[in-house]
């Protein structure tokens, strides 16, 4: 039983070391638009390659949500947008990152996902 304390007291204490570090970052994200202030980290891949990876938009994507602009947040990018609910459970419930179809889909849903919006024909999925 004392384990079973001790691995909620850790868990417990990571929440609120991640809640404490997401607060200040959430707070610079939401007041500097990245697309005017350049303090923010590029993308390594579209700077060495041209092209979106999964994660582009992303930061704008937060901007935007965190303004109450949903339908912008959405158009930067779709995928973190609709993925949020499942990565809200996956914080909740990370049991289920051990299943091995978690990671297998969620690696196959990103680089299909990274593909597709690099196709002219699916440049609406392009930030």
């Amino acid at each position: 039983m004392g384990f079973d304390k001790s691995k909620h007291k850790l868990r417990a204490l990571m929440a609120l070391g991640l809640a404490v570090a997401i607060v200040p970052v959430c707070i610079v994200v939401a007041k500097f638009d990245p697309s005017q202030f350049g303090f923010y980290p590029r993308c390594f891949f579209h700077q060495a390659t041209g092209l979106h990876c999964p994660g582009c938009g992303v930061t704008r994507a937060l901007h935007h949500l965190l303004n109450g602009r949903v339908d912008q947040a959405f158009f930067m990018n779709p995928l973190l947008f609709l993925a949020m609910p499942f990565l809200v459970l996956l914080i909740f419930i990370p049991s289920l990152t051990r299943r091995p179809m978690v990671p297998f889909l969620a690696a196959l849903i990103l680089i299909s996902y990274g593909i597709l919006r690099n196709i002219p024909s699916f440049s609406f999925l392009a930030p």
